[in-house]
């Protein structure tokens, strides 16, 4: 093999390493998500309310971000398991800040709702 064949391949497998090391939390946080909507944590739909009408996973409950501030209620006591999801992760990311910041200390954000 030649070295320039060696060194692609040395690349290749620094990357997979890196993407596994780094997908690992990623991974932690969707089983952890799985096993708290199993013991009765609210699943939350931060998308918009045609996004949501388009398809979403069984049980979701639909509190769009931009409405969210208004509505925590729908999120339930903030001792209680609350599991948020989107569509790519940017809107999910921004409501678990908003309600940690509410005071709710079991958030759990799985990005994508594709990961459930």
């Amino acid at each position: 093999m030649s070295t320039t064949t060696l060194m692609v391949l040395a690349g290749v497998g620094i990357f997979l390493a890196w993407r596994a090391w780094t997908m690992r939390p990623v991974q932690e946080r969707i089983a952890a998500a799985r096993s708290a909507i199993e013991a009765g944590a609210r699943l939350v739909d931060v998308r918009t309310p045609a996004e949501f009408a388009g398809g979403h996973p069984a049980g979701a409950i639909n509190v769009p971000l931009a409405g969210l501030q208004g509505n925590l209620a729908a999120f339930g006591p903030k001792e209680g398991d609350v599991v948020i999801g989107c569509a790519t992760g940017a809107r999910s990311r921004a409501a678990a800040a908003l309600l940690r910041q509410a005071g709710y200390r079991n958030v759990i954000d799985v990005g994508s709702l594709r990961n459930l």
